[in-house]
């Protein structure tokens, strides 16, 4: 409530025009912006002395962005490298983002893309963590895994209601709210197509509209090149850029996911990986 509360505060003092008196919050915080299963994953490391939190969880990124890409097919050491040293692994690192995980995560859904259950629990994690990498979903619908579709629209159900049930659903019907207000303050400083938009003078409207449409252009070309030669991989790649397309807040450490489609499609040292 804390959360939805003061974003909606500070939107109104934008809409109000106090940001151009000067007004500011009267002390500095940090709110989560991830969903309950994502806060609840990372729980043990507050139980940790903070350095020692801290180098865990780099370590486990740097893991995670290692093991997904390594999931995707790629074995050349030049490309695990650039990975690391990128800006955005490095900037993710830096935050505590969780962007390796969903790296991770994607890597998982893809090696074992000819079952049925771990695509589905990867897929399920990755969304009920951070949402907008909802797109995968509809790779599984192009590509015909229904089966491991709806147990991914199962598991996502489970994982999302089941963590917000651990903390007696506290916040859970602000949570769309305070994402709104969320997007209504930053947007305007994001990599995103909105952003960009927003920044030439286009309405907000329009700018999430045009963003939509380009993501929703990008998820058919995934259907239509899906039954193709190569098209599970093609689809794969696709729905990827779809889901950075589509959400009005990109920042940096966002682009670890770029890495997927460049891994698909070129599993060794090319010129893409530069």
């Amino acid at each position: 409530p804390y959360q939805a509360g003061f974003l909606a505060h500070q939107r109104a003092i934008m809409q109000a025009g106090g940001i151009a008196r000067g007004e500011t919050a009267a002390t500095a915080f940090s709110i989560p912006v991830y969903p309950a299963f994502a806060n609840l994953l990372v729980v043990p490391f507050s139980l940790l002395p903070f350095a020692l939190s801290a180098v865990l969880y780099t370590l486990a990124s740097a893991v995670a962005m290692v093991g997904g890409i390594w999931l995707l097919g790629v074995r050349d050491w030049r490309c695990l490298i650039l990975s690391l040293i990128s800006w955005p692994f490095l900037f993710g690192a830096y935050l505590g983002a969780i962007g390796p995980f969903l790296v991770l995560g994607v890597g998982t859904a893809w090696r074992w893309r000819q079952r049925v259950f771990p695509p589905a629990l990867a897929i399920a994690s990755i969304v009920a963590a951070k949402i907008f990498p909802w797109p995968l979903g509809v790779w599984l619908l192009v590509t015909r895994r229904y089966r491991a579709l709806a147990m991914t629209v199962a598991i996502g159900l489970v994982l999302t209601f089941g963590a917000w049930a651990v903390i007696g659903f506290q916040g859970l019907a602000q949570y769309p709210q305070m994402l709104s207000d969320m997007t209504f303050l930053q947007q305007n400083r994001a990599v995103s197509i909105v952003g960009v938009l927003l920044i030439a003078g286009v309405p907000s409207s329009l700018a999430t509209a045009a963003a939509i449409a380009v993501a929703a252009g990008i998820l058919f070309a995934a259907w239509r090149l899906a039954g193709g030669p190569d098209g599970d991989r093609r689809a794969f790649a696709l729905v990827i850029l779809a889901a950075l397309t589509a959400t009005p807040i990109v920042w940096e450490h966002y682009m670890v996911l770029l890495f997927v489609p460049i891994a698909v499609v070129s599993p060794r040292f090319s010129p893409a990986w530069l």
